[in-house]
């Protein structure tokens, strides 16, 4: 059952301050610990990766721990690590793994030795670029693994994608969004910046292979460097009519330094040639917004989680008709609490859909019992 509240929001547009009214429905939720230990600083899934098999029975994720201080910014002190949770039971228990070989203890990405079978029943890849806690890589590289994620092979490169010249005098940003179209052929949601450009000037695109990894080519801009707005962290699903729908990060400031940040969709209907206009889903608050993720669901429908940084909360939308509109925000969560000292900082959700039809968010918080950032879980029948 939902309950009706309302809540009044302010969000700044761009040059211009608006205040309004947004009617939330609040979802009846369970929440639970993913990852949490007292000392520690553990966030972002998003720039990590969700992989699940068995239908989401068993499903593994990453984020970055650090050690942790009350100071001004991110609490999290270095050195980063990235880390692994399991759950084998559709998100109730999690367990965390630190693999060998793996993202900041491996060494420098050489060519790709074999061909990658992106049809496997247990394959995962992980795509690593510049820009993000953890990793410094402006080439970019991925790793994969053919075991569910217990043991991974890498870093390879990216073969012949720098040889393009749009992106000339760019450094490459992506996290990890992995559509596989058959044993040989992936897309993959990608992003770039200038060499020296700020959170701003990220733009997305799509990359494609079609010999199992061992060469790469851009497909087409999803929002292109003409677009005054920053477009990153792709999270990418694709319709039983073989569509692609992308939601996306953006952001943009305006001259006199007003700062929107938002939700936006695009879809494509011949795999990543062609992107109509986009279509606002949600507002994602100030500082620096916060990514989406993105899942299809058993009925057909789309669910989209995200945070609003302004407003504390974890948000869902819902979409029945292949994501052209999209449902008012719902309410997951608003008990976020930290140091009043920190910059306020949360979410970079990551989602996937339970054998039993619920839907699980998995994205960092703190609350008044766990002060120090952690991952969580929500779990709520949508």
């Amino acid at each position: 059952m939902l309950q009706r509240i309302t809540n009044i929001v302010t969000c700044a547009a761009i040059a211009v301050a608006v205040c309004f009214t947004v009617t939330q429905a609040r979802a009846q939720t369970e929440h639970g610990v993913v990852s949490y230990e007292s000392g520690k600083f553990d966030a972002w899934p998003a720039n990590n990766g969700l992989w699940t098999w068995d239908d989401g029975r068993e499903v593994l994720v990453g984020f970055v721990r650090g050690g942790y201080a009350v100071k001004a910014g991110h609490g999290i002190v270095e050195p980063y690590d990235c880390l692994l949770a399991r759950t084998t039971d559709a998100g109730q228990t999690w367990t965390v793994e630190r693999p060998d070989n793996f993202v900041g203890r491996c060494g420098e990405a050489v060519a790709l030795d074999a061909p990658i079978d992106f049809s496997a029943d247990n394959f995962a890849m992980r795509v690593v670029g510049d820009a993000y806690h953890g990793s410094t890589r402006p080439d970019a590289e991925f790793f994969y693994s053919t075991d569910r994620g217990k043991t991974w092979r890498g870093p390879f490169l990216f073969a012949d994608l720098n040889d393009d010249p749009r992106l000339d005098g760019m450094i490459l940003t992506p996290r990890t969004d992995v559509i596989p179209l058959g044993a040989s052929s992936c897309l993959l949601g990608f992003s770039a910046r200038p060499k020296g450009g700020g959170l701003g000037d990220d733009r997305a695109f799509m990359l494609r292979t079609d010999d199992g990894g061992v060469h790469w080519r851009i497909v087409n801009w999803i929002i292109g460097p003409d677009d005054p707005a920053r477009a990153v962290m792709p999270a990418t699903v694709q319709l039983s009519d073989g569509s692609l729908v992308t939601a996306l990060r953006r952001r943009q400031t305006d001259q006199d330094k007003n700062t929107r940040c938002w939700i936006d969709v695009c879809r494509s209907s011949d795999e990543g040639q062609t992107w109509p206009r986009p279509i606002f889903v949600g507002d994602t608050g100030d500082q620096n917004g916060n990514p989406p993720a993105m899942s299809l669901l058993d009925d057909g429908r789309l669910a989209i989680v995200y945070a609003n940084r302004s407003t504390r909360q974890i948000l869902t939308h819902l979409s029945s008709d292949q994501g052209q509109t999209w449902s008012d925000p719902i309410e997951l969560r608003a008990d976020y609490q930290a140091d009043d000292s920190q910059f306020s900082d949360m979410g970079y959700c990551r989602l996937f859909q339970r054998p039993d039809g619920k839907l699980v968010a998995i994205y960092y918080w703190a609350t008044a019992d766990n002060p120090e950032p952690h991952i969580e879980r929500t779990i709520w029948q949508p």
